[in-house]
């Protein structure tokens, strides 16, 4: 596939799947989530009510298990849907997993039943994203050849009275063409942590989410081990003794900032150096969104107003300007944004709309 820019699926050709949407429960710096916002009692009382018990039924309906929380954590809010809906959608669609699919409380059979759904709807471009890339990457080394996802597809098509499906998986059908595969990242730190994880992953597509955007990324140098640095976006040589990569790439690259209470702001020359890079590699850019804090200007600043510089250091609006950092100026690294709602910040950076996507075979 040449990671070249493609068009972005009209709106109304994208549908959200959830499986499992929850609080990440992530150590990582973007943890300001939905469900973590909620009061203690109410992410309680959803834990309560949305545990659940797994069993063979799951794959038509969660048991719901009162009085337990998942794993003793924060509200895992598990979705009360039916796995096999992507199956009724007749058009073609694009299709986001609106949950992190290999959270560590999700068992593997379940996964293997999604799976099996996106293998019996090949019609639909599929969208996984995680952060947790390490155990996608063991996850899919431990199904080459296929065999859990085609008994799953065997059973769900079953289910669903679906007649002569036919599906049979070979170790060459792996990875499937119509699912792409992607991690989270918020800065470098995360960048380094997470991508080789993806890159070692088997994906007709890997994308990197980097929004929250918390803090520089650079993709051209991800730090892989023992002083070791890959490029993501470039080919990388590969020898006997190392076959970890083989090549892979990132194909496709989303940035956005961070909205809700609490929103931190996306330094601009953090968008600008992801588009660089990309445009470099030729790797489709896609800017989602600005967040809570849009681009603003020194000559208007009041409580709504800040400075943050590259490495992430943010300053509210003082009472004067003189009370400002000394350095902070646009030549000093600084950056001038204004509080102004995700609602109201345009996607524009430079004047320009970034809406790369990657191009694919038609199937």
């Amino acid at each position: 596939m040449a990671p070249k820019g493609g068009k972005h699926p009209k709106p109304s050709a994208r549908r959200s799947w959830t499986r499992s949407a929850c609080c990440y429960g992530s150590t990582s710096r973007a943890t300001r989530c939905t469900a973590c916002r909620r009061s203690p009692a109410r992410r309680e009382a959803m834990a309560d009510q949305t545990a659940i018990e797994w069993t063979a039924d799951n794959i038509t309906r969660f048991v719901f298990k009162r009085g337990a929380m998942v794993s003793g954590k924060k509200a895992e809010r598990w979705a009360i849907s039916s796995p096999e809906d992507p199956l009724r959608w007749r058009k073609p669609r694009h299709v986001e997993l609106r949950s992190d699919l290999f959270h560590e409380d999700v068992p593997d059979e379940w996964i293997d039943k999604v799976f099996a759904v996106m293998a019996l709807a090949p019609r639909h471009t599929f969208q996984v994203l995680t952060k947790r890339p390490k155990r996608m990457r063991g996850y899919f080394h431990a199904r080459r050849d296929g065999d859990p996802w085609a008994e799953a597809a065997d059973y769900i098509a079953d289910l669903c009275g679906m007649e002569d499906h036919a599906v049979v998986l070979e170790p060459s059908d792996i990875p499937l063409p119509n699912v792409w595969l992607g991690t989270s990242v918020e800065d470098q730190p995360t960048a380094d942590e997470r991508i080789p994880h993806l890159l070692e992953t088997p994906a007709a597509v890997r994308f990197v989410s980097a929004e929250p955007l918390l803090g520089p990324v650079d993709l051209n140098n991800i730090h892989r081990s023992q002083g070791e640095y890959i490029d993501a976006l470039w080919c990388e040589e590969t020898t006997e003794d190392d076959q970890l990569f083989g090549g892979a790439t990132i194909d496709w690259v989303i940035a956005g900032g961070e909205s809700g209470p609490g929103a931190r702001p996306m330094h601009p020359e953090w968008a600008r150096s992801l588009r660089d890079q990309c445009a470099a590699a030729e790797v489709p850019f896609f800017l989602k969104q600005w967040g809570a804090w849009a681009l603003g200007s020194d000559l208007h600043y009041d409580k709504n107003t800040a400075c943050v510089d590259r490495s992430g250091r943010t300053v509210p609006a003082p009472a004067r300007a003189s009370d400002f950092p000394t350095d902070a100026t646009r030549s000093g690294g600084w950056s001038w944004m204004r509080r102004v709602g995700k609602s109201r910040a345009v996607r524009l950076l430079d004047g320009v709309e970034h809406n790369g996507m990657p191009e694919v075979a038609a199937r």
